[in-house]
């Protein structure tokens, strides 16, 4: 509500003229706008979704019927310029009738409303702000890759709220590019729409596209290497938030390292950079520890699977890696291990764990590193892997604020609780007739403002198997258990039945 008073005449210097009290008043009342939602999201799918927000305007100063206004309505993202580059203002209208009701044609992510309503007598305005949230179908959820008939197939679940969600199955249909065998996908966020969503098969390494998820010859990843290779087998990739220059990096099949400065328009993948300072080449397994989004120059941890020891590459240098450091800490191991790489993962609260297996006795054990500001990287957790059994280990996933380690065997997981390495890691998920295909703790995007129940999503273990008698078109099972604490039993939230044969899991935030 708002009551305006406009002063006619000319204001004069009280010391020099007395006040005679000469002023004309105009009362312009009280104007109110009524039906839009200030305090939440407007939340719809772009491009098919309706949004409807019929208007109320009362005026104590007209009578009833006169409306003597002009009305506007705009979207406005964050990034939003104000000036086109023939230096002319960009109009962001979407519709100048009193109700709303339009189909937005504009890309997924967060919009600035504004409703403006003009009195043309007096030329005075009234703004409301509100805020929309586009969506597409594709522009956030689980990306779910599945195998069919040898080529790579993507289904797709988004969650509306936390009880509903739309699935799309098999959303390249139909998509005559061919990708062949598919073997993993890889979410590496740096800031909003910059981020990769690289998925790895046989016919090369695709960066799916932002808005529709297709794959196509144009978002090959070959297209940002240096010397422009025949195709690119990926096999991992992550940017590291932790450090100054955002190191964006991607492992091959061939244990090649390469990074590059997301940040900078044009930057390449340019030479393999797994080499010593002395020249001599290693091959790099497929993991990343750093950081977790925090200022101050940590390093980012790789794992020399030809030495078999941990290496660092410093804030300032991402050319040269060297043999990780340590400054002290509880545990005792060295940099130098001797023993095979299974699985490496960062935490949120700034560890890098990772489970390694000695090729002598084939015992595995789990290194914890504090990954600290400035280089700084303390030992933190060593023991033996505690094992009822010697059956082989297919998958594995830290979670991201408990000490607990989550391994699979070939239907069947465990839960191994490092604070307490005596105790033998316990089944705790049982899927008979089922082989597991992939384990998943889920990290959220530091720049996003999450909803209660989406903030869960990093307390929650994923599992996604097949059904080893079904055919593979329908095939997959994704379930999803939160982890409580105190080993407490895994309870399941959701599962999801019907999908692929799948192949690998990653959840992709929204921009």
């Amino acid at each position: 509500m708002k009551k305006w008073l406009f002063i006619l005449g000319v204001l004069l210097w009280t010391s020099c003229f007395d006040d005679k009290g000469n002023y004309d008043y105009i009362d312009l009342g009280e104007l109110t706008v009524d039906g839009i939602i200030t305090d939440q999201w407007y939340e719809l799918f772009a491009y098919s979704d309706t949004l409807k927000i019929p208007i109320e305007i009362h005026s104590t100063r007209y009578t009833e019927g006169e409306e003597p206004y002009t009305y506007e309505w705009k979207f406005m993202s964050q990034s939003s310029q104000t000036w086109d580059e023939r230096n002319e203002p960009i109009d962001y209208t979407v519709s100048r009738e009193k109700n709303l009701a339009i189909v937005p044609q504009l890309t997924a992510g967060e919009y600035f409303g504004f409703f403006i309503v003009t009195d043309t007598i007096l030329g005075l305005q009234e703004k409301v702000d509100f805020f929309v949230r586009l969506r597409t179908t594709v522009s956030e959820g689980w990306m779910i890759l599945c195998e069919e008939k040898g080529e790579a197939r993507l289904d797709w679940i988004m969650n509306l709220t936390e009880a509903e969600e739309r699935i799309s199955r098999n959303i390249w249909k139909g998509n005559n590019f061919k990708l062949g065998k598919p073997y993993g996908l890889s979410y590496a966020r740096t800031r909003p729409k910059m981020s990769n969503r690289y998925v790895f098969t046989e016919n090369g390494t695709f960066n799916l596209d932002g808005e529709d998820a297709h794959v196509g010859e144009e978002n090959d990843v070959r297209w940002i290497f240096g010397d422009s290779p025949d195709i690119v087998h990926g096999r991992a990739a992550e940017v590291a938030f932790a450090r100054g220059n955002k190191l964006d990096m991607i492992i091959t099949r061939d244990g090649n390292l390469y990074a590059r400065n997301p940040l900078s328009t044009g930057d390449i993948y340019g030479f393999p950079i797994n080499v010593t300072s002395d020249g001599q080449r290693f091959e790099v397994a497929p993991y990343f520890g750093h950081r977790s989004g925090a200022v101050g120059g940590g390093n980012v941890i790789i794992y020399d699977n030809t030495n078999k020891r941990f290496m660092a590459l410093d804030d300032d240098n991402k050319k040269i890696p060297h043999v990780l450091t340590f400054s002290g800490g509880t545990a005792d191991f060295q940099a130098e291990t001797g023993r095979d790489m299974v699985y490496m993962d960062w935490t949120k609260d700034n560890y890098t764990f990772a489970l390694l297996e000695d090729p002598e006795d084939e015992e595995m054990y789990v290194y914890g590193i504090g990954v600290g500001d400035n280089g700084i990287n303390e030992r933190k957790y060593y023991m033996k892997l505690n094992r009822p059994n010697k059956d082989k280990i297919t998958h594995v996933a830290f979670h991201l604020y408990y000490r607990y380690l989550f391994y699979s065997t070939e239907n069947a997981v465990y839960q191994f609780d490092m604070e307490y390495p005596e105790t033998p890691a316990k089944a705790v998920l049982s899927f008979p007739g089922e082989t597991i295909t992939t384990l998943k703790v889920s990290k959220l995007a530091l720049y996003i403002a999450f909803q209660p129940w989406e903030k869960l999503r990093e307390n929650q273990l994923v599992v996604g198997s097949i059904v080893n008698d079904k055919d593979e078109d329908e095939c997959g099972v994704m379930r999803i258990y939160d982890v409580p604490t105190l080993m407490g039993p895994l309870e399941k939230k959701k599962e999801y039945t019907e999908l692929g044969k799948i192949v690998d899991i990653v959840y992709r935030d929204r921009d």
